[in-house]
């Protein structure tokens, strides 16, 4: 069943007069919104936006809301499915890099991982692993490999690579941009780098390397390119394998890069977020305005920016829109980013009274928990 208050609202919005060329998104919004097949319904919307033009109007409105909402809704799954991979991943390459025969590169993909959950000193040690188990005289991928645990340690204690001295490898270039406009907080001369490293990478033949579009979709994100960033992510190469070990003729090891999921996720929730701004900037139907201004402020909380969420949800007049239990919904969004900014005091009592308003509502029930 699609959530009432976005199906409340598409039956709203469907009484009003549509353009001509408007109205054909709102079934594939909903449907792919109720299966939870995100892709073709955001397909669809921005194709119907791309032909309408930037000019203001109430099916703009709607059309950038719908937009936002599945967005974000798929930002949220990427988030809920990337931590998961990541905390398999780090637990399997654990084993591959322990052992009396460890494989060579796992100790890599395993530091890898590690930072992706925020073990910075289990990162570390897991790239000395790996400057330990390849050695100086590697060549091919085992050199790239070496050369990427030794980037990652010197970022790690501080230590970022400068453009002047960018590697000639562009598996490794890109890499440098990415945690220098990551890591290291600069993301303009990072997104640099990493743009660079890409264009080199996309001469040669073939689709450039996973890790690549991966490093520069980080960079640009870091900048605030979300759609540059999406556009790379979304490409199928971005999802093969960042690199293959056969240690033996009957087996083969592929290894993925963990943190594509979490930049996806990330990527989504900021387009969620302008396009849910945007709605709520033009958009006339005071239901509509309720409705993105509720979404964006869930979207600016996923993205951690708490303060900003706290002023959409004090900017709503009629939480009721949002459905019986909106009234609690409101407050138990409310509770969270207080949390997040460190009242947990007064978080608890705001979920306690979200709790006694949301009637066993499982919308508002979900929001709590």
């Amino acid at each position: 069943m699609i959530a009432r208050p976005l199906a409340l609202l598409l039956a709203l919005l469907a009484a009003a007069p549509a353009a001509a060329h408007g109205a054909d998104f709102r079934v594939p919004a909903a449907e792919a919104y109720r299966s939870g097949r995100f892709d073709p319904g955001i397909r669809v919307l921005r194709e119907a936006l791309a032909r309408m033009g930037e000019a203001p109007s109430p099916v703009r409105a709607e059309a950038l809301y719908l937009l936002g909402r599945l967005e974000l809704r798929k930002g949220e799954l990427l988030a809920e499915v990337g931590l998961a991979a990541r905390r398999h991943a780090a637990d399997h390459l654990a084993r591959l890099a322990a052992g009396p025969t460890p494989l060579r590169r796992a100790a890599y993909f395993l530091g890898v991982a590690r930072m992706e959950l925020g073990d910075r000193d289990g990162a570390a040690a897991a790239f000395r692993a790996a400057l330990r188990a390849i050695p100086a005289s590697a060549t091919g991928e085992d050199r790239v490999t070496r050369q990427l645990a030794d980037l990652r340690l010197r970022a790690l204690q501080g230590r970022f690579a400068s453009p002047g001295a960018a590697p000639r490898d562009p598996r490794v270039a890109v890499e440098a941009g990415y945690l220098l406009a990551t890591l290291g907080k600069d993301p303009a001369r990072g997104m640099a780098i990493a743009d660079r490293a890409l264009a080199k990478a996309s001469r040669s033949a073939g689709d450039p390397p996973a890790s690549v579009l991966r490093a520069a979709a980080g960079a640009r994100l870091a900048a605030g390119r979300v759609d540059d960033a999406l556009s790379l992510l979304e490409e199928p190469a971005a999802h093969r394998p960042a690199s293959a070990e056969a240690p033996g003729a009957l087996l083969s090891v592929a290894y993925y890069d963990v943190a594509v999921l979490r930049l996806m996720a990330e990527a989504y929730v900021a387009a969620a977020a302008g396009h849910l701004e945007a709605a709520l900037a033009i958009g006339e139907h005071p239901n509509l305005r309720e409705a993105a201004a509720f979404a964006a402020a869930r979207a600016r909380l996923l993205a951690g920016e708490s303060e900003r969420a706290l002023e959409r949800l004090a900017a709503l007049e009629r939480p009721a829109t949002l459905g019986p239990a909106g009234p609690a919904r409101v407050k138990a969004l409310v509770a969270r980013a207080r949390a997040a900014l460190g009242a947990r005091a007064e978080a608890a009592r705001l979920f306690e009274r979200a709790l006694e308003e949301a009637g066993g509502d499982a919308e508002a029930l979900a929001e709590i928990a």
